[in-house]
Formats: C-alpha cells, sequence, structure tokens
C-alpha cells in the first residue's frame, strides 16, 4: 500500500504495471486516514529527497513503528539511525530494500525500533516544544537588560 501522490504517478503506475508484484502494490492517493494506515503497517519507508519537517516519520514513529527513509536533515533532528529506524544516502533501491531487509533481519528488531521511535516521538509533541519555547522565551526575558 503506497499512500500519498505526486506528479509521477504515472509513472509509478506504469512501472507497477510491469513488475512480477504489480498485482500486490496499490496507489492509494492523498488519505486522510493515516492513522488507520499505520495501523495495520509494520513499518514506514519514506523515499523523498527531501522534506520541510518529516512528519510522516514523526507520525510512524508515534505509531511504535519503524522508520526507513533517506538521509534528510528533517529527519537527522529526530530519527536515530539503528536505534529507531534506518537511513540511506540516496533514493538507490537496493539501499533502501537492504535497510527495510536490516529492520526485520533480528526477531523483535523492529518492534524495539517502533518503541524507542514511540519513546523519542512524544518529546515533538506540540505541549512539549511549547513547554521548551516558553521557558527559552522567559529565560531571555530574564536576562534582558533593564530599560530606564
Amino acid at each position: 500500500l503506497l499512500a500519498g501522490d505526486g506528479p509521477d504517478r504515472t509513472t509509478l503506475e506504469a512501472r507497477i504495471a510491469a513488475s512480477p508484484a504489480g498485482d500486490r502494490i496499490r496507489l492509494l492517493g492523498q488519505r486522510k486516514d493515516v492513522p488507520d494506515l499505520l495501523a495495520v503497517s509494520d513499518a514506514l519507508l519514506s523515499a523523498s529527497r527531501s522534506e520541510g519537517f518529516g512528519m510522516s516519520a514523526l507520525e510512524a514513529m508515534a505509531a511504535s513503528l519503524p522508520v526507513v527513509g533517506v538521509r534528510t536533515p528533517a529527519f537527522l533532528e529526530f530519527l536515530e539511525e539503528g536505534v529507531t529506524g534506518e537511513l540511506v544516502d540516496g533514493q538507490d533501491a537496493a539501499q533502501l530494500a537492504e535497510a527495510v531487509r536490516a529492520v526485520f533481519a533480528e526477531p523483535g528488531r523492529a518492534v524495539e525500533m517502533g518503541r524507542r521511535g514511540r519513546e523519542r516521538s512524544l518529546g515533538f509533541r506540540v505541549s512539549v516544544r511549547a513547554a521548551e519555547l516558553g521557558g527559552l522565551l522567559r529565560e531571555l526575558a530574564r536576562r534582558r537588560p533593564s530599560q530606564g
């Protein structure tokens, strides 16, 4: 199941149709039921070249799923390589496939990565980030030289 959409959909549909596994691959397009999709998934694979923040990976981590993705600055902010998932350089299909195999190679590894990803994702909740920002602003206000 591939969720999402983009300008390369027609090319992807042709590749899927020509693939021996084509009858087992479905393009779902844009979805609003992401939590339901994550609940029936074993992992998240993100082959995106760039991410503004990487919300899809963080949502997967919050759903206790390991993440396999392309190394981007956004993912490096919260994904711990080898701990909550695996990252590869570039959009190399063979490297991505190997990273997926590595996640599921050892019994329990994917589950442990998912558990640790869930723990890590909790630090990125809005309430946690808002409290951190509030503390920083209070500290800056305290340090501000008095006027007058």
